[in-house]
């Protein structure tokens, strides 16, 4: 059974087997959100593994594992890989407590148990997990009153940006990183490398289960590529649900442009969200990709032709703040 308190997700479980799931709901949140898993056990065995985290075997999930002596974080992209291993040095019995708080791609891992308390510093770039479903499992043995709890802060926040792989926070390469580096915090961010429209508009009506923002920012469309002839049907679809929603919800919608790059087209989308009469944010004007086939300005695009380089993710920032300059709050 799960239910949702606030802006939180919890689900309760009497007792779940070797190898049974707990799991709460799917979204794309980056950043700013808390995971907690509270559970029964006489001790641990050196057998025993629990296993926590947001997706689990797609690309940009990542997860704990606590054993007996130690823990150790994962990311996932085409395989597991170990980011962070560390001993906890306490005795795991009886009641047990693991919470981890996520801040921008940032970590702090507190363990609890009736053999004493662990507590981590803040980890940097150890959480990537956005994609996928939060869950909970214990692989060895059986664990008893076993309750899961999700959170983020930045449901409350007024401005919720919704975007694709030119959303990540801690690297200088995208144009999201500039805005947390010089302190404008006040949002919401939505989004992983890969998504299209059809999954953001998922995670958007998932969303507004915890909070209603005031603004709502769709930058999704590198990943829906506009036919020879004529708009993504796709994202035309998303989009459209999107600035219905948001008119029943009384929420402001801003749309934006995306660049044409050498092999995606989005002249035609470009050409639409012109003609809506809504704001948007003009990412192709910014870095030179507003026509088919474009390579953008020079400097501008990385190597693989879809993202931006350094001096590209700045230009795009400065265009960002340009056309919504609601964002320069500090909170």
């Amino acid at each position: 059974m799960t239910n949702k308190i606030d802006r939180a997700v919890c689900a309760y479980a009497e007792s779940l087997s070797a190898g049974e799931y707990l799991n709460l709901e799917e979204n794309h949140i980056i950043s700013n959100k808390k995971l907690t898993l509270t559970f029964r056990i006489d001790e641990f065995s050196e057998k025993d593994v629990v296993r926590l985290g947001h997706g689990e075997t797609l690309f940009c999930s990542s997860y704990l594992e606590l054993s007996k002596d130690e823990f150790t974080i994962y990311e996932y992209t085409s395989e597991a890989k170990a980011l962070v291993n560390r001993k906890h040095g306490i005795k795991l019995r009886d009641f047990v407590s693991i919470s981890i708080d996520v801040g921008y791609s940032t970590a702090k891992i507190t363990i609890l148990s009736g053999g004493g308390v662990y507590e981590s510093e803040v980890i940097d770039r150890c959480w990537s997990g956005r994609n996928g479903m939060i869950f909970a499992v214990s692989k060895a043995s059986s664990i008893k009153d076993v309750s899961l709890r999700w959170w983020c802060s930045d449901f409350s926040k007024s401005i919720w940006l919704f975007g694709d792989s030119y959303f990540n926070p801690n690297s200088e390469l995208r144009w999201t990183y500039y805005l947390i580096k010089n302190g404008y915090t006040g949002f919401l961010l939505s989004g992983y490398p890969g998504r299209n429209s059809t999954a953001a508009i998922k995670d958007f009506k998932q969303a507004l289960k915890h909070g209603k923002p005031e603004y709502a920012v769709w930058c999704l469309g590198m990943n829906d590529e506009d036919a020879e002839n004529c708009i993504s049907r796709s994202y035309l679809g998303a989009v459209e649900e999107f600035l219905r929603i948001c008119k029943e919800e009384g929420i402001t919608p801003v749309l934006s442009t995306i660049p044409c790059v050498p092999e995606r087209n989005h002249a035609y989308k470009n050409t639409w969200v012109k003609s809506q009469g809504l704001r948007y944010i003009n990412f192709a004007r910014a870095v030179g990709g507003e026509y088919t086939g474009s390579s953008w300005n020079e400097g501008m695009l990385y190597s693989d032709n879809v993202h931006p380089d350094v001096l590209g993710a700045k230009a795009l920032y400065a265009q960002f703040i340009t056309d919504f300059p609601e964002i320069l709050s500090k909170e």
